[in-house]
């Protein structure tokens, strides 16, 4: 029977942490998508810069919320990211 090895990054992956790195990987470049598609977005009235705070046990149930220093940055952010 033919066999296979994962690798990532240089490290031996197998069974439940080839799962984590690959979760882990996927959660990165959510961030950096995220980041750059609001990039640049201010408040008009304050100022200030959105953020969006994930929260979950895994990617399943990951959940993502905006928040702001107003209701239009809020509203501005999830346009851009909609």
């Amino acid at each position: 029977m033919a066999s296979a090895s994962f690798e990532m990054k240089g490290r031996n992956l197998s069974g439940g942490r080839m799962v984590k790195e690959i979760e882990k990987a996927m959660m990165k470049d959510l961030k950096d998508t995220i980041q750059k598609q609001l990039r640049g977005i201010r408040c008009p009235i304050h100022g200030q810069s959105p953020s969006v705070t994930f929260r979950g046990t895994n990617l399943k149930n990951l959940k993502g919320e905006i928040s702001g220093c107003c209701e239009e940055l809020v509203r501005i952010a999830g346009e851009k990211l909609s």
